[in-house]
Order: structure tokens, then sequence, then C-alpha cells
């Protein structure tokens, strides 16, 4: 006889029958109807005595699962790490939480990338930064996927239930030139004006400048070490410029934090952006390239600014006055050149107008307004011979001190 289920408030109950005729009453613990249903396959196979059954893994949620890997499963990362998988699980438990980790299918995954480019291109955000994101939250799912693997409770293919994902990575750009920069700080409190000034100076992300305290800083030698806590090269040390000396001598301590904790910096940096001012007329910031009320098309938008974008300055400042992109990886506390190249170095028109005017110059090239390119391509089109001038001009020089070239030719008579 076969087995039954049924519910108890949310939770899915079963019986069975075992090898002996007696009937067996147990709770699955399961929410969803699937993963009851392959836990009631378990126990009649091994209450039958099935030599040949395959034993199933403890069938418990996703949710399950994920809590496991945020507990036991990031100890080697970071905590900027470890925030990241924090933040992009959460939407994995909201949409997929209940599903029983064996029962994932491909299709699961597939209704999940769905819905998350849905949401996040209804607020507003753009399709390939919405497919970006996602392929964030891919990645998290795999993480926790392999954890569960490694603890004996996942026993599917991870490569079936996530399918491979396509997006173009492409960087963000943003950055702030000199007079961009200015007006940023103008629009900043005064507590909030050091913050800024130091992750531009230093290149360090938002959690070394939260961290930073006066002891880091060494006066005698002009130098101030960053902690930094994400990668193995994150902990540097960087020189301190003379532009930043400036201001913190004025406000100099023995111990402490020098800024703190900027917990709404992700909100207040865009803000600040949108108060900036046309540098023609001082109207209002507008968001088009050219002023509503001056009409003034220079630079007038400060750039939507993040904190990952004050450190992409520091990096372009330096690039743009000819440092050396290993000497801006290590002040960035980055292993190679290619971050530096790819994201933070960015070139600004000046820098490649300098570049191409370093070409040697051609002074072997005779221009003659007789002879147009035009022209020249006609009689490369089967145009018919021209004047002995127009010939004599493209191919052989006149009479004069040397012999012309048109003596090399033997003239011959078949008389």
């Amino acid at each position: 006889m076969s087995g039954h289920l049924y519910k108890r408030g949310r939770v899915w109950w079963c019986w069975f029958t075992d090898r002996f005729g007696n009937r067996q009453r147990e709770s699955t613990g399961c929410t969803d109807r699937r993963a009851a249903e392959g836990h009631l396959k378990s126990r009649e196979r091994a209450a039958r005595g099935t030599p040949d059954a395959a034993p199933t893994p403890p069938g418990h949620s996703l949710t399950v699962a994920i809590s496991y890997f945020l507990d036991g499963g990031m100890t080697d990362l970071a905590e900027a790490t470890k925030k990241m998988y924090r933040q992009k699980a959460g939407h994995l438990v909201r949409l997929l939480g209940p599903t029983q980790i064996n029962l994932l299918h491909r299709d699961d995954t597939a209704a999940f990338i769905k819905t998350r480019i849905k949401e996040l291109v209804s607020t507003g955000s753009a399709e390939q930064s919405a497919r970006s994101t996602v392929n964030k939250e891919l990645i998290t799912f795999r993480r926790v996927l392999k954890h569960a693997e490694a603890r004996d409770e996942f026993a599917g293919n991870i490569a079936k239930v996530i399918p491979p994902f396509k997006f173009v990575y492409v960087p963000r750009t943003s950055r702030l030139s000199d007079e961009q920069f200015t007006r940023l700080i103008r629009e900043l409190a005064p507590h909030r004006r050091l913050w800024v000034l130091l992750a531009c100076y230093l290149g360090g992300r938002d959690s070394e400048i939260d961290g930073l305290r006066w002891e880091h800083i060494d006066w005698v030698r002009g130098v101030v070490r960053l902690p930094g806590k994400k990668t193995q090269k994150a902990r540097r040390i960087v020189p301190l410029p003379a532009a930043l000396v400036i201001h913190l001598k004025n406000i100099k301590q023995t111990a402490g934090l020098i800024v703190g904790d900027w917990a709404n910096v992700r909100r207040d940096l865009p803000e600040a952006c949108l108060k900036a001012k046309c540098p023609a007329c001082k109207g209002d910031r507008v968001a088009s390239q050219t002023c509503e009320t001056c009409g003034n098309t220079g630079r007038l938008p400060v750039p939507r600014c993040t904190p990952n974008d004050l450190r992409r300055t520091f990096g372009s400042w330096l690039k743009n006055s000819g440092v050396d992109s290993a000497v801006v990886a290590r002040l960035l506390g980055h292993s190679s050149t290619r971050m530096v190249d790819l994201v933070y170095g960015h070139l600004d028109d000046p820098t490649l107008a300098a570049a191409t005017a370093l070409l040697p110059r051609c002074d072997t090239f005779v221009t003659d307004k007789s002879v147009s390119v035009g022209r020249m391509g006609r009689m490369g089109k089967g145009r018919k011979r021209g004047s002995r001038r127009e010939i004599g001009i493209l191919l052989v020089p006149r009479d004069g001190v040397e012999p012309p070239t048109r003596g090399f030719s033997i003239r011959c008579s078949t008389s």
C-alpha cells in the first residue's frame, strides 16, 4: 500500500506501511510539497528494506542551506565580500527559499532570473546593470550549493541547476575632473569634506576611509598606513600628498578615528552632486549637458558619484599625470595592473592628445595644387593617360641638373 501526504498547518505529514504491514506516521519537516514527496519516497524505500535504493540526502530547504553557508561557509572571506553575499542571498530566500535543494531545477533558476531582471528594470536600472546584479546573485546561489555539496546535503548537478548566464561586464567610468571635484567639495558639509579629500587623495575604499585613525599616520616619514582587509595587498603604505597634509595638520590629533563611519555615503554623495551649480551663471545644476538658464554647454553636471568613483578619480588623476600603471596599482592595493587599465586608470582627452603629439613628423610627402587625391584615385581606376605634365608630376621629375629618370627606358625600333 502506497503512502499518503497530508498537511498540519504549513508542514506536510505522511503515513506509509512498512514491510511488516504496520502503518507509520511522521512529519516530513517540509513546507514544499515536492520536498515532502521526496521525503516520503525515501522513507518508503527504507521501510521496505529495498537493497538497491539509493540513499536520499537530507531534504532541507534552500533557506536552511543559505543559513548554513552564511554561518560557516564564509570564514575565509573579507568582510565586504561577506556583506555582498548576505545582501544577494536575501533575494534567493525571498524567491526560492521554500524549495528543497535536491529538487531545484533549471526552470526554477530561469524563473528567478526573469523575475529579478523585471524587478530591477522596473526600479529604473538599465538592462545591462540589472543583468550584472543578477549575475552576482547567481554567483551567491552557486556558492550556497557548493557548500551544501561539501556537507553531503546536495546530491544534484550544480551546472544543471544554474545554467550559464551571459552578460557583458561594462565597468563604470565615472570620475571627477579637477573642476568637478572642487564643486562637489563646496556642496558638502564641513565634516564630510575631509572624508572626500581622504578618498580622492589616498585612493582608499570606503571601509578603509571609515577605519582610518590618527595612529595610522607617520608624520616623520610622511606616509599613511591604510587598514585594508579586502585583499592580501589591501593593507598598504601610501605617501601623504602635500595638498592633504595642509588640511590634516589643522585638525591633528594623537589618537582616534579621523573621520569615522559615513553610513549614508551612497545617499549623501549623489545629493551633493545634484546641488552643483552652473559655473557660468551659478544657476541650479540641470540633468542635461546644457544649462536651461544661460545656455552654457560646458562641463555642467557633476556625475553621480559613489565612493568607488572617488577611488577611480585618484587612479585617473595619477594616470593622466603620466604615472606608470604598476605604481598606481600598488597605491590602490591591487596585485596587478589589470584593474587599473580596465577600471580605474581612465585617460582624458588632453592626455590622449598629448600622446599623439609625440608622433614623429613626416616631411617627405610632396604636395602640389595640381595633384589631388581625387585625381590620383580616378587615374588608378582605368582612366586614360593624361598630359605629359600630369604624368610627369606623378611619376617622372622634369629635366634639371640631374638626368631625367626616363633615361632608364631604352627606345627600340622595329624598322
